[in-house]
């Protein structure tokens, strides 16, 4: 795959006439990031997410936090960011408040994570300008959206002390920990609950930090992802939900079960009320019995 296949998608949303190189002439930012972007390496999710974004018409948070992530654990960054500044100049004229929030939130995480690679003399000037994108999405939304409090919390809980942020990042943790129901996929605030109980560890309130060190599921020191999965093997064997979760798919009909063994258990009840019928694609026996109690 050569050079101007990786990058199509990435430039159908700068504008063909502005490509990275044209672009870093004019800007030390992306003449900084500029090598990054073409010495990426092949992610074919990652790809197919930027063509899917490049067109701006997204506007499920799940998807363009996905393409986050996989920017993140893939070390690609800097694509990432000129990905999402190029997506709200573009077209942030034309989402709503939500989705430009989110938009907004996603490049300050990546920004943030891109932090140590700026120069010691642009860094503090590249990390207030994060913060400024934290900010700006929050009063988009009137503090009333959980994904502007969710990145402003991790990013806050994370950076150096004489930012003055630790105050804050507990203020935005706590307002998630105590909307659980926000929650946009399960296992979507496990690295929330991890940041608050270091801060309140640190600030000597260890058993309420044991209470959310438990809740997140991590026993000790987890990998540096923001989003992680609930796929966890204990005691009880393996898990794919944090605690058993039941909901209705198709209200009194249908109902789903979380967290008993490998797989999602469906009970389907008979037309005429006289049958259950359960799916079940890959737990044991004794979480499906489990299960069928609940």
């Amino acid at each position: 795959m050569n050079d101007a296949t990786k990058l199509s998608a990435l430039e159908r949303v700068v504008g063909n006439d502005n490509t990275f190189a044209q672009k870093a002439d004019r800007n030390p930012d992306i003449r900084m990031r500029s090598a990054d972007a073409r010495d990426r390496s092949f992610q074919s999710a990652l790809f197919q997410l930027e063509l899917v974004m490049s067109h701006g018409r997204i506007t499920d948070p799940r998807v363009i936090l996905q393409a986050m992530n996989l920017y993140m654990v893939s070390n690609q960054q800097a694509c990432g960011i000129d990905l999402f500044e190029g997506l709200i100049a573009r077209f942030g004229a034309t989402m709503t408040p939500e989705t430009l929030a989110v938009h907004e939130a996603a490049l300050a995480m990546l920004r943030a994570t891109f932090a140590d690679r700026v120069p010691l003399y642009r860094r503090i000037g590249w990390v207030k300008e994060s913060f400024a994108l934290l900010e700006s999405a929050e009063q988009r939304t009137r503090s009333a959206h959980p994904i502007p409090h969710w990145a402003a919390g991790l990013v806050y809980a994370q950076v150096p002390r004489f930012f003055g942020k630790k105050q804050a990042a507990l203020h935005h943790l706590r307002w998630i920990a105590d909307r659980p129901e926000t929650e946009p996929v399960y296992g979507f605030y496990r690295e929330t609950y991890r940041r608050l109980a270091e801060l309140l560890a640190a600030s000597g309130n260890q058993a309420e930090a044991a209470r959310w060190r438990a809740l997140s599921g991590y026993r000790d020191r987890g990998p540096y992802v923001p989003l992680m999965g609930w796929f966890t093997t204990g005691p009880e064997g393996t898990s794919m939900a944090p605690y058993p979760i039941l909901h209705e798919p198709v209200a009194g009909r249908v109902f789903a079960l979380l967290g008993y063994g490998f797989s999602d258990i469906f009970f389907v009840l008979s037309e005429d009320k006289s049958a259950l019928i359960a799916i079940d694609a890959g737990t044991t026996a004794r979480g499906l019995e489990a299960a069928h109690q609940r």
